[in-house]
């Protein structure tokens, strides 16, 4: 494993950590608002700032970089609007533990479009997280209005990685400046269509608007697409379902999450689940990471694509 590569383990886990804390950041921002709302003016703000960044470091405009942009940024509008929809209805702690189980969702969808072979311990793992998953949703006193949403993004979330993976290779600045486009116009469009055009102005708004676009939106989005380059899909996977672990975290430091028996159970049950469909029973590190650690990783589907 070379520098790249461990650096990029260390901004999957930054990522991670701020993923977790971001929620308890906008929720009571979208519930003020609107989720389709506080979206657009979150990824409008996203969009200027890598504007600038575009304009300052004079990226070159390429038609892969576009196309990049523009399949990221469908997987991530879909992805982050079911995840604002479960957040406006549910508990932060429980809506990300059950936005994980797109971790089950991957070896199937490899499967299917790259014909990777499913390993058992995957399938075993699967099982294990549909198991906590069900187990949670017999929690007593919990907030279950964003279970369904919660659900919907996990399985957009699987979409997001692949979609990641694949176009890896395109300048981060020119496809992450148009991802966010990509989101902002989505979002503006699902809330002309629901009705939820509760655009506000207050700092309530405004400020988590802002911490999310500049953290979550720019540095965590930017730093994923560059980590692709250096780390298996595989890995980010792991890397990223830690967000649930520490959603959970930040809850308990903040006073506003708690753990009944339940509940942990069935959190230790989809992490069990997710660390071993992730990979595929071992923690070996050639399955992790790809053979050459001096190079970005390319798959044959990359490879043809470029």
């Amino acid at each position: 494993m070379n520098r790249k590569a461990q650096v990029a383990i260390v901004v999957m886990f930054l990522t991670a950590v701020w993923f977790g804390l971001q929620p308890w950041i906008t929720q009571s921002a979208v519930q003020l608002s609107s989720a389709a709302a506080f979206n657009t003016q979150r990824y409008v703000i996203a969009a200027a700032l890598m504007g600038i960044v575009c304009l300052a470091t004079r990226a070159k405009v390429t038609r892969r970089a576009l196309i990049s942009g523009g399949a990221v940024g469908l997987a991530y509008a879909v992805t982050i609007g079911f995840e604002m929809e479960a957040l406006a209805a549910g508990s932060v702690g429980r809506v990300t533990f059950i936005g994980s189980l797109f971790v089950a969702f991957m070896p199937f969808l490899g499967f299917l479009l790259h014909r990777r072979k499913i390993q058992r311990a995957s399938i075993l793992g699967g099982v294990l997280m549909v198991a906590g998953v069900w187990w949670l949703f017999y929690t007593p006193n919990a907030l279950t209005g964003g279970d369904l949403y919660a659900l919907l993004r996990a399985a957009a979330a699987a979409g997001l990685l692949l979609a990641i993976e694949k176009f890896a290779g395109a300048d981060w600045r020119v496809s992450s400046f148009v991802n966010f486009c990509v989101v902002a116009l989505c979002s503006f469009a699902a809330a002309l269509f629901s009705g939820q055009t509760q655009f506000s102005m207050q700092s309530d708004v405004l400020l988590p608007a802002l911490i999310a676009a500049l953290f979550g939106s720019v540095l965590c989005m930017v730093g994923m697409q560059w980590s692709g380059r250096w780390i298996t899909a595989t890995l980010m996977g792991v890397m990223l379902f830690m967000d649930s672990p520490m959603a959970v975290v930040w809850g308990m430091v903040m006073g506003k999450e708690s753990l009944t028996p339940t509940s942990m159970l069935a959190y230790t049950l989809i992490a069990v689940g997710a660390i071993a469909a992730l990979t595929a029973g071992s923690l070996r590190l050639p399955r992790l990471f790809p053979r050459r650690a001096d190079q970005p990783v390319i798959t044959a589907e990359r490879a043809t694509a470029v």
